[in-house]
Formats: C-alpha cells, structure tokens, sequence
C-alpha cells in the first residue's frame, strides 16, 4: 500500500485510513487531524476534532507497544541495532522520545541493542 497523501510505500498491517479508494498512513492521518483541530481555535470546524486528537493522538499514560507493529518494526531493521549492527538483546525505541512528544508511530521506531538504548536514553539522534 502507498500513501495518497506522502506516496511512502507501507508495509502490511501499517496502521493507515482507507476511505473509498484514498488511503492515508497514520502519520499523515494525525498531521491533518492536527492541522483540523489547530484551525477550530476559531471556532470554524466542530469541536469534536480536538476530542479525536485527546483520544487518538495524545499520551495518557506509557502503554506496551503493539506487538504486530514491534515485528514490522524489527522487520524493517532486519534485526539489527541501528547503531552497532548486534542482533541481540533488542529493543524498540522511539526516535523522538515520548517524553518530547514521540508517538508509537511506525516512522518513529527504530531497534536498538539494551546497550545502545540505554545510552540513547531521550535524547534525539539524527
């Protein structure tokens, strides 16, 4: 599947909106949201937009990470450490940290060794 909105190619399962015959991956899916809230400050669009942004979009609370999505993700990666290329001991991270407003968005994981994870820490790396 390919985004109509970014023409990034996604894998399988990614999580993404399919109205009629127009699909749109997550990420752009909340930049529109976003962008649709951000515009009804003024009161022109329904005040039901920031409602879907509170519960679609923002943290609550630290939950697990889907597991289907933490296999595409090590899939993606081959399983192996971004940085040290070890394929063991893994983990997901995110490169935007959710403590600096990451989302557990499929663009916004990466594997890590515990080792490299552990000196990352919630630091942005490019």
């Amino acid at each position: 599947m390919i985004c109509n909105n970014c023409n990034i190619k996604m894998i399988d399962g990614a999580p993404h909106l399919r109205i009629k015959n127009v699909i749109i991956c997550y990420d752009c899916l909340y930049d529109i949201v976003k962008w649709m809230a951000d515009f009804n400050h003024a009161g022109i669009m329904p005040y039901f937009l920031q409602g879907i942004m509170n519960e679609y979009f923002t943290k609550k609370s630290r939950r697990t990470l889907n597991k289907s999505l933490a296999k595409k993700v090590l899939l993606k990666y081959n399983h192996n450490c971004v940085y040290c290329g070890d394929n063991k001991n893994l983990t997901i991270d995110h490169i935007m940290p959710v403590s600096k407003g990451g989302r557990d968005v499929f663009s916004n994981l990466q594997v890590l060794c515990k080792s490299c994870n552990s000196r990352k820490g919630n630091k942005i790396i490019k």
